[in-house]
């Protein structure tokens, strides 16, 4: 049963991970149709969790269009490799 309820958990990271690629696409695809130096519409923000809270404040923001582009092929590449991990685990068991 425990070996049950771990294949679902990664199974449900692979979902995860492959709706995260699909809006990585979205917003690669609506950056190509930017003609800006910083992007209107995708801006990557990073946030601070303190204190166990469920409060984050930004910390900073990028919105220059071709860093976002880079970062975004960057986190596609590791999520391709993210899920080839999970999907050798779900087949190995």
């Amino acid at each position: 049963m425990q070996k049950l309820s771990y294949k679902n958990e990664i199974a449900n990271n692979r979902v995860k991970f492959l709706n995260t690629k699909n809006e990585l696409k979205k917003a690669k695809s609506m950056l190509k149709k930017e003609t800006m130096f910083e992007s209107e519409q995708v801006i990557l923000t990073f946030k601070l969790r303190t204190h166990n809270t469920s409060y984050a404040s930004d910390l900073f923001s990028i919105s220059e269009k071709d860093l976002l582009m880079k970062f975004i092929d960057i986190l596609d590449c590791e999520i391709d490799a993210k899920i080839l991990e999970i999907e050798t685990k779900l087949m190995v068991g």
